[in-house]
């Protein structure tokens, strides 16, 4: 998966996604990755598909608070 600007949100063993993906296999990935790290117990699906940002250079990871999972993987 291309690298997105994907929000990842951890809390007491919650995750929370946020952001834009180009498409539903980049999310279902994002999700794959966040629910398969250790110590999360619980991942909230708050992604968008947008199939415009296939169009789009990669980014960075963005995240929102000091105890997160990163929730995208290079190319």
């Amino acid at each position: 998966m291309k690298g997105r600007n994907i929000n990842v949100d951890s809390r007491a063993g919650v995750v929370t996604l946020g952001g834009g993906v180009a498409s539903e296999s980049e999310r279902a990935q994002a999700l794959l990755l966040a629910r398969n790290t250790d110590g999360v117990q619980r991942v909230e699906d708050h992604l968008t598909v947008d199939a415009a940002l296939d169009n789009q250079p990669a980014t960075t990871v963005a995240e929102s608070s000091s105890t997160e999972t990163a929730a995208s993987e290079p190319q």
